[in-house]
């Protein structure tokens, strides 16, 4: 299997069309924030889940059960390295739990597997605890103990404690210049007008 195999996360912005160019499509993160936000709709009934969105929404935590998503080497949050990131892992953990606090306000049956959500929610919080308050582990050569990313699991997600929060925080002043921050350290972005 390839990336292209994935569930596709580009779309053409002008459009909304799927993106066919060749794409690293193993991107949890995008995938947990987009599930998220669609339950954060429910959750603030601002858009209820019919019967469509149910059906996509419990295949596709059927899905990041079956690839193992608190395991799996996908592009992260900046998409450059094959790894396991805290910042992948966190968006699906906050849609898993948000979406078990909607099904059971609304009274409603996860339209997935009936052990997939708590399987998601005890694996990818126990992953989650292994790694931070840094980035990566695993692999060990990619290996990140800051990373600007981590902020977003505080907040808004709100996947971590206020004591892992400000671990995070404080690791974060590895990553901290004099005017701004950078990605993390011996980060490698560049273009023309960024210097």
């Amino acid at each position: 299997k390839t990336w292209m195999d994935r569930p596709h996360i580009r779309f053409i912005g002008e459009t909304g069309l799927e993106d066919p160019k060749w794409y690293n499509h193993k991107q949890n993160d995008a995938l947990g924030y987009f599930m998220w936000v669609r339950t954060q709709l429910a959750w603030h009934k601002k858009l209820p889940f019919n019967g469509e969105h149910l059906k996509l929404m419990g295949q596709l935590f059927d899905y990041l059960r079956a690839i193992e998503s608190w395991a799996d080497l996908d592009g992260g949050h900046w998409e450059e390295h094959s790894a396991v990131h805290a910042s992948s892992i966190g968006p699906p953990l906050a849609a898993v739990k948000l979406f078990k606090k909607v099904a059971s306000r609304d009274g409603f049956l996860p339209p997935c597997k009936s052990d997939t959500l708590d399987v998601l929610e005890k694996n990818l919080q126990a992953a989650l605890l292994k790694i931070l308050p840094g980035e990566i582990t695993f692999p060990p050569e990619l290996a990140r103990d800051a990373d600007a990313a981590t902020v977003f699991l505080a907040y808004p997600l709100e996947v971590v404690d206020d004591q892992l929060g400000l671990q995070i925080m404080d690791r974060l002043k590895k990553v901290m210049g004099h005017i701004g921050m950078c990605r993390y350290r011996k980060d490698s972005y560049w273009c023309k007008d960024y210097k």
